[in-house]
C-alpha cells in the first residue's frame, strides 16, 4: 500500500528557507539506500560518498569525495562535461554542483527546466531553480555540468 506523500517537509524549509519561498514538491518517499549524487546519475541503489566508508560507493580513480575535483571526475566518468548556465537547452541534461568549502548537493535539471535532488537520506524534491536550494547547509552553486541526452531522454525521466 501507497501512502500519500506529503506536500510539505518542515526540516527542508528551514533547511533551505528558499525552499519555502520558490516552491517544491516532494516527489518521493523517505529512502536511505541512496544519496544526491547516486540519484543525479540514476543508481537508486548505492550511497555514494566515500568508499572507504563501509557500505558507500564511490568511483576508483575519483579522488576524494571531498572535494570539487572528486565530484566533477564522477561526471566526468557519466560524460559530463563544462557548462556555464543552468539555462534549459533541450538536447543536454545539466546538474549543478552545491557547496562552500567542499560540495555538499548535487541536483540534475528536468526536460521540464526543473530541477530534482535527493535531499540527504530523505525524499526526492523538484524545485523551479537553483537559488532555491541556496543555503547555509548547501552552500551556492559551485559548478555547473551537461552531457547530452542519451536518445533523446534524460536520466530516469
Amino acid at each position: 500500500m501507497n501512502l500519500p506523500l506529503p506536500e510539505r517537509d518542515a526540516e527542508l524549509e528551514y533547511d533551505c528557507p528558499g525552499l519555502t519561498s520558490e516552491g517544491y514538491a516532494i516527489k518521493s518517499p523517505v529512502d536511505p539506500s541512496y544519496n544526491c549524487v547516486a540519484f543525479a546519475v540514476g543508481d537508486l541503489t548505492n550511497f555514494w560518498y566515500d568508499a572507504k566508508v563501509k557500505g558507500y560507493y564511490w568511483p576508483p580513480g575519483c579522488g576524494s569525495a571531498d572535494t570539487l575535483e572528486g565530484w566533477v571526475c564522477v561526471f566526468l566518468l557519466h560524460g559530463y562535461g563544462d557548462c556555464d548556465s543552468d539555462s534549459l537547452e533541450p538536447e543536454f541534461e545539466k546538474i549543478a554542483i552545491f557547496g562552500g568549502r567542499s560540495p555538499e548537493h548535487v541536483a540534475r535539471q528536468k526536460a521540464s527546466g526543473a530541477w530534482v535532488s535527493k535531499m540527504g537520506k530523505g525524499c526526492d524534491i523538484e524545485h523551479p531553480n537553483l537559488s532555491s536550494l541556496v543555503c547555509e547547509i548547501m552552500g551556492g552553486v559551485m559548478k555547473i555540468m551537461k552531457r547530452r541526452c542519451k536518445n533523446g531522454r534524460r536520466v530516469l525521466e
